[in-house]
């Protein structure tokens, strides 16, 4: 099984993070936007054609954030549902550059039932989300890194390397 990449990208606006609302065997959950990489595509192509296909936006790359190795086996909740997945996802702090409202593409990933706004502050209070809720934010980075690098962005070296 091949190893596969894909790109993700952190998009603030307002002081809020734009997600994907998807389902999944926990239910509704939120996701970063972003996806798999194409066999000739760049990574930068990847993330922006993919931002473009499940929310309509259009943006610029400001710097890499996180690259994360997922591998199912050692890293997800439900394993037994993805038992050879191991992936490498790259991590964009993203500017919006069209003058559109965030809304679901023409082209969504399989399981977005929509896009959200969530305020930074319910990401980085667990008070509000535990930290191990399954039904607010996963997949990569994972919420704990998020958290970290929106609490203290201007002390953290980027990028950070993520095991999981």
């Amino acid at each position: 099984m091949s190893i596969r990449t894909a790109a993700r990208a952190v998009i603030i606006k307002d002081e809020q993070l734009l997600v994907l609302r998807r389902t999944g065997v926990q239910g509704e959950f939120y996701v970063l936007p972003g996806g798999g990489q194409e066999h000739g595509e760049s990574i930068h192509e990847t993330l922006m054609r993919e931002v473009f296909e499940e929310v309509s936006l259009k943006v610029e790359i400001v710097e890499l954030l996180f690259i994360n190795e997922f591998i199912a086996k050692r890293d997800s909740l439900f394993p037994e549902l993805e038992p050879d997945v191991h992936q490498i996802d790259f991590t964009f702090l993203c500017a919006i550059t069209s003058n559109n409202e965030a809304k679901v593409g023409e082209t969504p990933d399989v399981h977005q039932v929509g896009v959200a706004w969530i305020p930074l502050k319910e990401i980085t209070d667990n008070s509000l989300h535990p930290a191990n809720d399954v039904n607010f934010i996963m997949g990569a980075p994972t919420r704990s890194v998020l958290s970290q690098w929106i609490s203290n962005h201007k002390n953290v070296k980027t990028p950070t390397f993520i095991a999981g």
